[in-house]
């Protein structure tokens, strides 16, 4: 899937504080997804709010205040959080796109700013395998700094807040964390990139609706994984519902 950078597309003009916002910023119906990394699109946008903003010129719609950069931020957050615990508990993706639904609070050209069916696809396919659990972030070599796989989400336990609490207190521990939902992407393969293996989830997964009998997700390939990596002296911090 090819990747578009919409920083490029962004400027800013010192003396009056004014953003042009281009791709990463729209006021209108929805943003176009295809091709972006969310969550690097979220990064930018953290990164664009530090700045002393007073006039955002957005890549389409009228001209805003720096508000137009957090109801971006809302957007994607609330659309990455839903799909997110959705594929936690291994949901089929034609249900995920039946369910999703953003609440007005995130909208302001309602309907025309739902997510569509692609965008939920595009979300989706980020979290899940091949491009979860590190799409191209993970470059071997490039950063020295200790690595954790971070396996999180369940059916009773949104993904979004434990990611919030966990990302902070890995990145003041100077350890890069690459945040999982999907329970496929613990293997053998992908423990080899990292230093330490990081769960809070439970057992079981609900692939047919939580109101339907649960099913346990681990495989005997998958257990003699997590005991190699270990024996081999990988780190195991398992939070919370994950030591049953």
């Amino acid at each position: 899937m090819p990747r578009r950078n919409p920083l490029c597309h962004k400027r800013q003009c010192h003396s009056s504080h004014t953003l042009f916002a281009g791709d990463l910023c729209v006021h209108g119906p929805r943003a176009e997804l295809r091709g972006i990394d969310t969550l690097k699109w979220l990064s930018a946008l953290g990164n664009l709010q530090g700045l002393p903003n007073r006039t955002v010129i957005p890549g389409r719609g009228p001209v805003g205040d720096a508000s137009l950069l957090e109801r971006e931020k809302q957007f994607l957050r609330e659309l990455r959080r839903q799909v997110g615990h959705m594929v936690a508990q291994a949901r089929r993706l034609e249900d995920i796109v039946g369910e999703v639904k953003l609440a007005s609070g995130y909208l302001v050209w309602t309907p025309y700013d739902q997510p569509t069916r692609e965008d939920v696809e595009h979300v989706y396919h980020e979290l899940t395998l091949p491009l979860a659990p590190f799409g191209d972030r993970c470059q071997p070599g490039a950063d020295p700094a200790p690595k954790a796989l971070v396996l999180i989400g369940d059916s009773t336990h949104d993904p979004n807040h434990i990611e919030a609490g966990l990302r902070r207190a890995l990145e003041q521990a100077g350890v890069t964390a690459y945040t999982t939902v999907d329970v496929g992407t613990l293997s053998a393969e992908n423990l080899k990139h990292v230093q330490l293996l990081v769960m809070l989830r439970d057992g079981v997964i609900c692939p047919n609706g939580r109101d339907k009998p649960f099913v346990p997700w681990m495989t005997p390939k998958q257990e003699e994984a997590v005991v190699r990596f270990v024996e081999r002296g990988g780190g195991l911090l398992a939070l919370h519902n994950s030591t049953a």
